[in-house]
């Protein structure tokens, strides 16, 4: 079974060849994000994780959102979440089953543990709604 690519790989593979202005991402640097208008870089990978953030328009999430918003915005699309997911899997020719809920839940308590936050981390689990992406409640709990 097939892993999805890492951001560093897709923002190479996908982005950086059709706007290569906007930096090769090594995954230590920042690039000049795709989703707002700007020269400077601003858009990184949070540290020990597969989460991006734009510190100039806030753009955050995993590999999956940054393949929805890419396409959203450059290619007119209006994927959600597991429309990108499926897009993904066929760009990238992947053999991928998502993992289950349970297994999200386990790997973000387990990132969780040693955070000095963890019962407000654990509470805000239960009221996540479909609307949020879990990279968002990651970032919100393991960003300083």
């Amino acid at each position: 079974m097939s892993s999805l690519p890492t951001i560093v790989d897709y923002f190479n593979t996908m982005i950086y060849p059709r706007h290569p202005q906007l930096g090769y991402f090594t995954g230590s640097n920042k690039v000049v994000c795709p989703f707002h208008e700007d020269l400077n870089p601003s858009m990184g990978i949070i540290p020990g994780t597969e989460v991006f953030h734009c510190f100039g328009c806030q753009a955050t999430g995993d590999v999956i959102e940054l393949h929805r918003r890419y396409l959203n915005q450059y290619h007119g699309t209006h994927f959600d979440r597991s429309d990108a997911l499926d897009d993904l899997i066929d760009t990238f020719d992947l053999d991928y089953e998502p993992p289950s809920p349970q297994s999200r839940v386990s790997a973000l308590l387990s990132a969780a543990r040693s955070h000095p936050s963890l019962p407000t981390f654990i509470n805000s689990l239960a009221t996540v709604r479909d609307k949020k992406t879990w990279s968002e409640l990651i970032l919100r709990y393991t960003h300083d």
